[in-house]
């Protein structure tokens, strides 16, 4: 687990690091999010609280504010190979997969996925604060690291 800086994050996610390395398909590359809810929305203050130099506060907070994984893609498995250059649907079809194959566990989130511009806009009206915002991504295009639309 590493930040887009490159910076380690298992010691400082311990339960979100348990997680992943006990999912059944074993070697895999995903791109997501970490979050911590507070209340309805999430906390970016509780999440930087996480990164705390002292081992005995990291263990604290990862029970009394567990960290969750949002999983926007999957760019590699042992059974895919690298898909970085997949269009964005294969990905997304091979990511569908990938939440199958792995047990039912609340801490590792799939998003949901439209085409339709409507029903983005009725999540983004009707979350009361629950979601950050949507992603827009070119349905035939590649995974673009470190872009933004």
């Amino acid at each position: 687990m590493r930040a887009k800086s490159g910076k380690p994050l298992a010691r400082y996610f311990p339960e979100v690091a348990a997680l992943l390395s006990g999912l059944p398909p074993g070697r895999f590359v995903l791109d997501g999010e970490l979050v911590i809810t507070v209340g309805r929305t999430f906390s970016f203050d509780a999440l930087q609280m996480r990164l705390h130099p002292a081992e005995s506060r990291i263990t604290k907070l990862a029970v009394e504010t567990p960290a969750n994984s949002i999983v926007f893609d999957l760019l590699a498995t042992e059974g895919a190979a690298n898909l970085l250059h997949a269009p964005l649907f294969e990905r997304r079809l091979a990511l569908e997969s990938f939440f199958q194959s792995a047990e039912q566990n609340d801490s590792l989130v799939l998003p949901h996925y439209t085409r339709r511009t409507e029903k983005a806009r009725d999540w983004l009206e009707t979350s009361s604060a629950t979601i950050d915002g949507v992603i827009t991504k070119r349905r035939d295009g590649p995974y673009e690291p470190g872009s933004a639309l």
